[in-house]
């Protein structure tokens, strides 16, 4: 538990932190601000911050960012209270304007509780923790939740992302700020590499084709790269090979065209880069083909994609099907 006044001091002396690379937090508008602010000073109990700390004692924010920033913006006198219904004498006052008593209540007794969990919590502990908190978040993506929880996968998807650009790349680069689209497009891009690891672990024999659904399989996928169990080197290798492959029978690179993973495919296209827009299940599908030595040229590569499931399976076995018929 902490005072806005010591929660600020932890910020500023780095031992909070805020927008972790798997967080998205949506701005808040300044009513909303001005509403927050308005129910700590007339004493009403906020909202439990959930976080994670890490070994030096330091947390993370995973839920809870926007009331964070909201008090920091406030008492540094970056917006004025608007709207309020219940303190009208504070209308249109920044925190530096507040009468004592109404600023004493702000910074030194409110209590805010931050609820926290340990860095060497078990990763699937983690994971299911995270999925939670986040369950009323609409479209909340659960590759969000492996990227948080699943910390060497997430570093391994990523390198392998740079490592095949030249092959398979997303709309639109990575940003500091990015909007809510731009989150869930980051996140499809992230599966996408996860499904392709998961595929290439499974042709090879180095992981059991026994999940039933897609998720489990990417779980497993993610847990087999995080601890570690499969040689990750060789793992890249072989991706980037498949792209690599995949992009010259195409005579073009491919991007992930950013739609609902169980949405119907849109016909392919090429973008303003020259790069064929696919959905992720056409590109899995190609991947598959590619997997077994079945694409190694334009007519092979159209072939198979005009013959690609509609929608993206539910079920683990529809990839199995196709891995080993």
């Amino acid at each position: 538990m902490f005072t806005v006044a010591g929660m600020i001091d932890r910020y500023h002396d780095k031992r909070i932190f805020l927008y972790p690379d798997h967080i998205y937090s949506k701005p808040w508008h300044r009513r909303s601000k001005s509403i927050f602010i308005e129910s700590i000073l007339l004493g009403m109990p906020t909202t439990e911050f959930w976080c994670e700390e890490d070994n030096f004692g330091a947390v993370s924010v995973l839920d809870g960012t926007q009331r964070v920033k909201c008090l920091l913006d406030f008492v540094n006198d970056k917006f004025r209270l608007e709207d309020l219904k219940l303190l009208p004498e504070l209308e249109g006052r920044y925190y530096s304007e507040l009468p004592f008593r109404h600023a004493s209540t702000l910074s030194n007794r409110a209590e805010l509780y931050f609820t926290t969990i340990s860095y060497d919590t078990h990763p699937s502990l983690k994971f299911e923790f995270f999925k939670r908190i986040n369950s009323d978040s609409y479209r909340f993506p659960i590759q969000a939740a492996r990227n948080f929880a699943f910390r060497e996968h997430f570093r391994f998807i990523r390198n392998l992302q740079d490592s095949c650009s030249e092959y398979l790349k997303p709309l639109s680069e990575r940003s500091e700020s990015l909007s809510k689209n731009d989150y869930l497009s980051s996140a499809s891009f992230d599966e996408l590499y996860l499904l392709l690891s998961a595929l290439t672990l499974t042709f090879h024999g180095s992981m059991p084709d026994n999940e039933e659904t897609s998720e489990d399989l990417l779980d497993k996928a993610a847990m087999l790269i995080h601890f570690e169990e499969i040689d990750t080197r060789v793992l890249e290798r072989k991706i980037r090979s498949r792209l690599r492959s995949l992009s010259r029978s195409g005579e073009n690179s491919i991007s992930l065209d950013s739609q609902p993973r169980f949405s119907k495919p849109t016909a392919p296209r090429l973008d303003a880069q020259d790069s064929i827009r696919l959905s992720q299940n056409q590109i899995a599908n190609l991947y598959i083909y590619s997997l077994k030595d079945e694409v190694n040229s334009i007519s092979d590569f159209y072939d198979v994609l005009n013959s690609s499931p509609r929608i993206s399976p539910r079920s683990a076995s529809s990839y199995y099907r196709r891995l080993f018929r």
